[in-house]
C-alpha cells in the first residue's frame, strides 16, 4: 500500500492526522494507527500522542477546529471495518507492523496466523498479536479439527508471521496477515501478478528468506537485460540468493513431463487464436483458457 493514499487534512497537518482515502478513515501517522472521527480530538490531546509529536506540532487545538476539519471528508460508519484488498496484502506503511513495532521484550511473541478451517471448509483468516491469544482461539474455534488428527498439536493449526490492524479497540481492531515482500510493489505489476498466482504453499516454499538466503551470492557484476531493468524484478528479489533462484527456474527434468508439455500446449493455443485476438486488450482473458489445454 502506497503513502500516496494519504491526504492532508487542512487544519490538522501539525497534529499528525491524515485521511486514508481508500479506507476512508483518519490515520495518526505519529502513533501509526487509525482513529475513529469521533475520537480524533481526544487522541490528539492525549499524553501518548503528544509524546510522539515534534515540538512544532504540540499546539493546543480545540474540538471545534477538529470537527470542522473532519467535516470536509467522507468516513466509514462508526462500527464499520476498513475493507481490505483481496489476496496477499502488502504492509500498510502508516500502520504498526508486528513483530517489528512490538516492544522489544515481546517481539518473539508478536504476530500469529491461524491455519485452521471454518465449518464451510474455507480457511480461517484469524490473526493476532500474542501466542496466548492464538492458543485460546484454537481451543475455542478449532478444537474439533485438532482432535480429528491424534498426531496434531495446536501448533499444527497456526504459524508465526507479520500482522497489522487499523484500530486499537472494538470494531475494526482485528489483526490481519500482511506480506512484507510486497512492500512498494505496484498493483498489477509483473511481480505482483506472478506472486498472486502462487499458492500459499508455493509462497511459503519459494519465497522464504530463510531457505533462499545464506549462500553468499549477491548476484553482483551481472548485466541486466533492458526488460529486467525496466520491470524492476531485480530490486524486488534483492536479498534472495541468485543461485537458489536459478535452480528453481532450471529447465524441467526428464521426469517432469507435465512441465515439459508447457511449450507444446502454448504453441497449440496460439495457433488456435487469430492475430486480432492477440492484439486486442481482451487477450489476457483468453490466456486463462490455457487451463482447458491441459493433458
Amino acid at each position: 500500500m502506497l503513502c500516496s493514499d494519504l491526504d492532508d487534512i487542512p487544519g490538522l497537518e501539525q497534529s499528525g492526522i491524515c485521511y486514508y482515502r481508500t479506507g476512508r478513515v483518519p490515520i495518526c501517522i505519529c502513533c501509526k494507527i487509525a482513529v475513529r472521527p469521533s475520537n480524533v480530538h481526544g487522541h490528539i490531546i492525549s499524553k501518548g500522542h503528544w509524546g510522539l509529536l515534534p515540538m512544532v506540532g504540540r499546539s493546543r487545538i480545540s474540538k471545534e477546529i477538529v470537527t470542522k476539519a473532519l467535516d470536509m471528508f467522507d468516513f466509514i460508519a462508526a462500527n464499520e471495518d476498513v475493507t481490505l484488498p483481496a489476496g496477499p496484502i502488502a504492509p500498510f506503511p502508516f500502520l504498526q507492523l508486528f513483530p517489528h513495532d512490538a516492544p522489544r521484550n515481546f517481539r518473539d511473541d508478536a504476530g500469529w496466523y491461524c491455519k485452521g478451517h471454518l465449518p464451510n471448509g474455507e480457511p480461517c483468516l484469524y490473526a493476532c498479536r500474542s501466542h496466548h491469544t492464538m492458543e485460546g482461539h484454537i481451543a475455542s474455534i478449532h478444537s474439533d479439527e485438532k482432535r480429528s488428527n491424534p498426531y496434531w498439536t495446536a501448533k499444527n493449526l497456526y504459524t508465526k508471521g507479520p500482522v497489522q490492524r487499523f484500530f486499537v479497540h472494538q470494531a475494526g481492531s482485528a489483526f490481519f496477515c500482511v506480506t512484507p515482500i510486497l512492500s512498494g510493489v505496484m498493483p498489477d505489476s509483473d511481480f505482483d501478478t506472478w506472486f498472486r498466482s502462487l499458492s500459499d504453499v508455493e509462497r511459503e516454499q519459494n519465497l522464504s528468506q530463510a531457505a533462499m538466503m545464506g549462500d553468499n551470492d549477491d548476484g553482483g557484476g551481472v548485466d541486466l537485460s533492458p526488460f529486467l531493468a525496466k520491470v524492476g524484478w531485480v530490486k524486488q528479489l534483492e536479498g534472495f540468493s541468485r543461485i537458489s533462484l536459478m535452480k528453481k527456474a532450471i529447465a524441467p527434468s526428464p521426469g517432469e513431463n507435465h512441465l515439459r508439455n508447457i511449450l507444446a500446449i502454448s504453441q497449440r493455443y496460439f495457433r488456435s487464436i487469430s492475430q486480432a485476438e492477440v492484439t486486442q486488450s481482451v487477450h489476457p482473458v483468453h490466456l486463462r483458457n490455457l487451463n482447458n489445454w491441459k493433458k
